[in-house]
């Protein structure tokens, strides 16, 4: 077999099945046809009754019911879907059935769960991407570069992962993580030539350098992620249960990320050791982080007392004042006042800023205190 195929929508299959699959509905419309001929009969048919022409009445009623019955054998017929389908030997993705991509497994280099719902655009140059709006998305790479992008069997509310794409994704990574022992046909024999086992033992180290890739890309994509309520004042103070380590989801994530600080090398060509480690602390870092985001944009400053909550609401709109400030003295003044009720809900043990926020408000109050006298 070759080591990439696509069917052409002949296949017997309309749906992944074997060891482990999922499948996500694709989006479906109602058939324009029946749509119509349905609409304009229920209008002929009430302007037949208002105007009193019966004997149309009942021709239209069929016109109706041929139209619902349209409607109902299409909702009965099978739908398109993207999904994921597992062998032992094959990964077959794609939209089904028409459009299915099959992968050898044994090329699979890495397999990333993207940390938030696709909103377009539409993925770049070289990559074959089967994504859906508002859903999360498996980026999965292969040999020779090839990259492949598929919607995950996730919900975008909740973030629950369904059972059968949580094996797919099982699966995947399982085989990822398992070394390919060669078989007796392909096993170098005793006393064979040297080569042989230095090219075996180059592609080991290629496959890893592109599994330290991946999992460095995904910790980056987490850092990126967080770097607004790091450093942005306005969408830490919107958020403030993301800074809170007293929110348990918060605790996870921070715990996580600083496993995975820990574990990630500067020269990953002599870390092989910890190379499963540092995998599997991004994944987990992946996962709190998501789910620390999600409670922190639930909760907002609900879980802040009412006259905290109230303050903190005032020193963000300061903030927002101070961005569009007629001059200096203006904008000198928004950030004191934010800066205090800030100070204030530090100090009652109300809220906790990072350390980056802080010190961006005070570096901009005191450049714009500076502007202010110069102008005056």
């Amino acid at each position: 077999m070759s080591p990439e195929t696509e069917r052409d929508g002949t296949s017997k299959a309309t749906r992944p099945s074997g060891p482990a699959a999922y499948l996500v509905p694709a989006p479906s419309s109602v058939p324009r046809p029946a749509l119509i001929c349905g609409l304009l009969a229920t209008v002929l048919i009430v302007v037949g009754v208002v105007v009193g022409s019966e004997p149309y009445v009942a021709p239209l009623i069929c016109v109706v019911l041929a139209g619902l019955a349209a409607w109902y054998l299409y909702q009965r017929t099978p739908t398109d879907g993207i999904g994921v389908e597992i062998s032992d030997d094959t990964v077959r993705l794609g939209r089904w059935p028409g459009h299915v991509v099959t992968l050898n497994r044994a090329e699979i280099t890495s397999v990333d769960e993207s940390t938030s719902p696709w909103h377009g655009p539409r993925p770049g140059h070289g990559i074959r991407a089967f994504v859906l709006p508002d859903y999360y998305y498996l980026t999965v790479r292969a040999g020779s570069g090839r990259t492949y992008q598929v919607a995950f069997d996730k919900n975008p509310s909740t973030g629950r992962v369904s059972d059968a794409a949580a094996k797919v994704l099982r699966h995947l990574t399982a085989s990822l993580s398992e070394p390919t022992e060669p078989d007796d046909a392909h096993r170098p024999l005793a006393g064979s030539p040297p080569d042989a086992r230095t090219s075996d033992h180059a592609a080991d180290n290629h496959r890893a350098d592109r599994l330290w890739d991946s999992a460095m890309a995904r910790h980056d994509e987490v850092l990126a992620a967080y770097a607004p309520y790091e450093m942005d004042p306005v969408t830490a103070l919107t958020y403030p249960a993301i800074s809170d380590v007293s929110v348990p989801e918060t605790a996870d994530f921070f715990e996580a990320l600083a496993d995975a600080t820990a574990l990630r090398p500067e020269d990953p060509a002599s870390a092989g050791a910890i190379l499963e480690q540092y995998r599997a602390a991004v994944r987990r870092l992946t996962q709190t982080w998501r789910t620390a985001e999600r409670k922190a944009r639930q909760v907002g400053t609900d879980l802040l007392a009412d006259d905290d909550a109230r303050r903190l609401r005032q020193a963000t709109k300061l903030l927002g004042h101070a961005e569009g400030a007629a001059n200096a003295a203006e904008r000198a003044s928004y950030l004191r006042g934010a800066r205090e009720l800030i100070e204030r809900l530090i100090e009652r043990g109300a809220i906790t800023a990072p350390p980056r926020v802080i010190e961006q408000i005070e570096a901009s109050t005191a450049l714009a205190i500076e502007a202010a006298r110069r102008d005056g």
